[in-house]
């Protein structure tokens, strides 16, 4: 096959509404494992999840996730790194702060483990906090944040900018210190090559871990028994979705994933038409 012929078949299974909609149903399956066995504290309680908008809100039902987030990609991407105002998102801490761990969800696309909003988009905002609130000393300015996944050129020019983004955060109004910090803010980051025995895949309890979970398969065989799986099926939903919401997907999962591709459009549009 040649490579342009190649490019139409990829953008056709990917397009194909069924294929996303059982790769979604597929990668659940594995949040709620998770959410069921490790996301939970000594007494079996399990910690807070939020949904990253808009891509990670398809990975989980209603009721099996708390509240919402919203940390963009693109603030994370290389050259673009950017602490965002208008997406301060601090109902995270609140939530962390419950029970020292929360789970984020967010998938990516074919080709790679984790999202830009995980490698650091999050990590930069736990920075920008843990230094706000005094966990972090100037002449460390990523502190205790994970950056393996930063080169040593990308962890420099961070670390040069974090100090912009901090005097931003305190010029912007937000009243600092009635935010509640017990301990500094510290990613995990959890894909299905993680290896859940090992300290690193675990909350610290000397600090308020967020448990970063990337939800697809990067590693799966894309040609299933009767679809083709798409990696991060739930992102881009405007190019695919027809209008339907992970909340219909849900409340109607069972007549969506029955049929034929045909069928399945079909019942998309009668359930988007009301």
């Amino acid at each position: 096959m040649d490579f342009n012929k190649a490019c139409r078949e990829m953008r056709r299974t990917e397009a194909c509404i069924q294929n996303r909609l059982k790769s979604i149903d597929a990668d659940h399956d594995w949040v709620v494992w998770v959410l069921d066995n490790y996301a939970r504290d000594e007494g079996g309680e399990r910690f807070p999840v939020m949904c990253n908008l808009r891509c990670g809100e398809w990975y989980a039902a209603p009721g099996e996730y708390d509240e919402t987030c919203h940390f963009k990609s693109t603030d994370g991407h290389y050259g673009s790194w950017e602490f965002s105002l208008s997406r301060l998102n601090l109902n995270v801490v609140k939530l962390v702060e419950r029970k020292g761990c929360a789970v984020i969800l967010d998938a990516t696309r074919k080709g790679k483990e984790f999202p830009d909003s995980f490698l650091r988009t999050i990590p930069i905002w736990c920075a920008v906090l843990n230094r706000i609130k005094g966990f972090i000393e100037e002449d460390e300015p990523l502190g205790v944040i994970e950056t393996r996944h930063f080169t040593p050129s990308e962890r420099d020019q961070v670390s040069s900018i974090l100090p912009k983004y901090i005097e931003k955060a305190k010029s912007s109004g937000v009243d600092w210190d009635s935010i509640t910090l017990s301990k500094p803010l510290s990613p995990i980051f959890i894909s299905r090559r993680s290896d859940f025995l090992k300290p690193s895949s675990r909350p610290d309890v000397e600090f308020n871990t967020l448990m970063l979970l990337s939800v697809s398969n990067p590693d799966l065989a894309e040609h299933r028994q009767s679809y083709t799986y798409v990696q991060g099926a739930g992102d881009d939903h405007q190019s695919w979705a027809r209008g339907l919401t992970p909340r219909l997907f849900y409340q109607w999962k069972e007549r969506l994933l029955t049929g034929d591709p045909i069928e399945t459009i079909e019942a998309v549009k009668e359930i988007v038409e009301g």
